[in-house]
């Protein structure tokens, strides 16, 4: 149990000295942290330089990604052209030509 009595005696000690103590531990610990900090970006450095070789361009898998939103635009543009066709060549806007359509029908129930 040599810790729990270099604890005790430790508090045995004046305040000035117990504080010596505590930034010997504080700067000791703070020493180790850094130490695994500057492993941690080393190592996070390498694996960046390795995934920018990988990549042709910076930013190229936004400029994939806007490329793929652009080709799907204009195939539901396409498709809704293709949905439509009557809509399109008729000039008239959906609503006038949904009342033509009923007027038309209405008309020819009369008769």
């Amino acid at each position: 149990m040599a810790f729990i009595d270099k604890v005790e005696e430790i508090r045995k000690k004046p305040e000035h000295i117990r504080t010596r103590y505590v930034w010997f531990f504080v700067t000791l610990s703070m020493i180790f942290v850094i130490i695994i900090w500057i492993f941690s970006i080393s190592s996070s450095l390498q694996e960046g330089q390795e995934s920018y070789v990988e990549s042709a361009t910076p930013g190229s898998d936004i400029l994939n990604q806007f490329e793929k939103g652009k080709s799907s635009f204009e195939n539901a543009a396409d498709g809704a052209t293709n949905i439509l066709p009557e809509q399109k060549t008729s000039g008239l806007p959906v609503n006038e030509m949904q009342n033509n359509n009923i007027s038309d029908d209405l008309n020819n129930a009369r008769q």
